[in-house]
């Protein structure tokens, strides 16, 4: 079954530990873009072929409309991050990042400085973007100024 995403210009963030079982299936995509960091564990993503594992310290971006499904493997758990967005016209080339199958965009980040900065800011952006729902437009520029720190530590890396 298709597993719907948020409407496209609404910020929507969040925080999974999940456990097996849990998937996601997207055939047309999404009209918004996707950003993932995981933070412990293993999961996999599938876009146009072979299936892709991706571990802590993995960053993936998927633009609108690229199918994928992504699923925690049978032995294992995954935590992570992520964010449903559209970006700001200025960050388009930052977003740029090594695409690995059918649109989906894989960085690992090496730094241990940098991961601990990533998900510092995803933390914040999580929180944010819950607290735009219910307190508005400045709430949800904090948000967006979270994610453009994650999606400009990505581009220098």
């Amino acid at each position: 079954m298709d597993t719907p995403s948020p409407p496209p210009g609404i910020l929507v963030a969040g925080h999974f530990d999940a456990a097996p079982g849990y998937a996601t299936w997207r055939p047309g995509g999404t009209r918004d873009w996707l950003i993932t960091y995981t933070l412990a564990g293993m999961g996999r993503y599938r876009s146009g072929g072979a299936p892709i594992m991706v571990e802590p310290g993995d960053v993936t971006v998927l633009p609108p409309g690229v199918p994928h499904d992504y699923a925690v493997p049978p032995e294992g758990r995954w935590e992570f991050v992520w964010a449903h967005f559209l970006p700001r016209p200025n960050w388009l080339p930052w977003l740029q990042l090594p695409t690995v199958a059918g649109g989906l965009s894989l960085l690992t980040i090496s730094s241990p400085t940098t991961r601990t900065r990533i998900a510092t800011a995803f933390g914040q952006l999580v929180i944010d973007a819950r607290a735009a729902r219910a307190h508005g437009a400045l709430a949800e520029e904090l948000a967006l100024n979270a994610l453009e720190e994650v999606v400009l530590l990505c581009a220098q890396e």
